[in-house]
């Protein structure tokens, strides 16, 4: 049997008791083992060391399902850990979504691939990731994540005061929070370089994205609507890290995203300093601010659309959002914005900031 009789044979359920053998032309089922192991990943390891390829098993840890042999190593089939392979109950639909997952799931290793399938997926206590992994799903339109707790979703938490490289991505997927007392996020960092979120749907929490000492994030073709206070909040100082010391969040690019609010609730960027802050080609639309920046070194501003704002659409201050002084956004590039927000006495607003361009934007 070859990988590509295995991707081209007609899988059928085994009955009970049995495996499935391979005759040559298909799957049957067959009261003897069709594959040499069915135990966790160690014991595989030590009982078959991997060496001769082609041989199949079934790991019952870990990355669940049928790995190979493929004469080096022992390999999953699919590469990925399959949510639905560690949920208690629940068939996937959104009147039975997949439930108790949460634990096995946060159980698996570092440089983990978490796959969740389409469908519809109840979350009831946050989920710490662990370094390398990438999260995904089939499409936000496809996979969906329901929060019904008021802590965080995803987190990837490290040592404060440094920055730890994680690579931690998470993509293709929708997560909403129903819990009206949420206080927290969707997906919260601290002291973590190297993240990225890319065509994700967040909803519904106090911030949907929290970066606190944050460093090379990659913010990509999102849509982020909804929060209970800000959609993103980069963190600078103890504000919600208590030790943590100002200047670490670093290097942070936000483009191509949607971000939507209702009437004046709450702001779509609150940037409360850091360095080399990037904001391209996003849409702002509703809610009281659609930036509100302090203490930034190197804000650049460029190509992004402002609408339906209560308050100042782009506010460039030197107090924190908790109303500690933090100083002036400085070295800053405000350009080629398109500010449609109407009724507003100011749409650009200098409260605090220095050395800076706002040049070809249309008002």
């Amino acid at each position: 049997m070859n990988l590509e009789q295995l991707e081209n044979a007609k899988i059928t359920r085994p009955l009970a008791g049995h495996s499935l053998r391979f005759d040559g032309k298909g799957w049957a089922n067959d009261p003897h083992p069709g594959v040499i192991y069915v135990g966790t990943l160690a014991n595989l390891n030590s009982l078959y060391p991997a060496g001769t390829k082609g041989r199949l098993a079934e790991v019952t840890d870990n990355i669940r399902g049928i790995w190979k042999d493929t004469g080096t190593a022992w390999v999953s089939v699919t590469g990925y850990a399959d949510v639905r392979d560690f949920a208690a109950g629940g068939t996937g639909t959104f009147a039975a979504q997949w439930t108790g997952w949460e634990s096995a799931v946060a159980a698996l290793p570092d440089y983990t691939h978490v796959h969740f399938p389409q469908g519809d997926y109840t979350q009831t206590i946050a989920i710490a990731m662990k370094t390398g992994w990438t999260i995904s799903g089939d499409g936000y339109r496809s996979s969906f994540v329901w929060s019904n707790h008021t802590g965080h979703g995803f987190t990837s938490l490290n040592t404060v005061n440094s920055q730890t490289p994680v690579h931690r991505t998470i993509r293709d997927i929708y997560i909403q929070n129903n819990n009206a007392s949420n206080v927290s996020a969707a997906f919260v960092d601290v002291g973590g370089s190297f993240l990225i979120l890319e065509r994700v749907y967040i909803r519904g929490f106090k911030y949907n994205i929290l970066l606190d000492q944050s460093s090379h994030v990659r913010i990509l073709s999102n849509v982020l609507e909804v929060p209970l206070t800000a959609n993103i909040w980069i963190v600078n100082g103890a504000d919600f890290s208590p030790t943590a010391a100002e200047g670490y969040t670093n290097v942070i690019t936000i483009q191509n995203n949607q971000f939507n609010n209702t009437a004046s609730v709450g702001t779509q960027i609150l940037d409360d300093g850091g360095g080399n802050h990037v904001l391209i080609n996003n849409n702002f639309n509703a809610g009281a601010n659609g930036v509100r920046a302090s203490g930034v070194i190197g804000l650049t501003m460029i190509g992004n659309e402002f609408e339906g704002h209560t308050a100042t659409p782009i506010l460039l201050t030197h107090t924190k959002n908790s109303g500690t002084y933090i100083g002036p956004t400085t070295a800053f590039t405000i350009a080629s914005n398109t500010l449609t927000d109407l009724g507003l006495s100011h749409l650009i607003e200098l409260a605090g900031a220095s050395n800076g361009s706002i040049e070809q934007n249309f008002f």
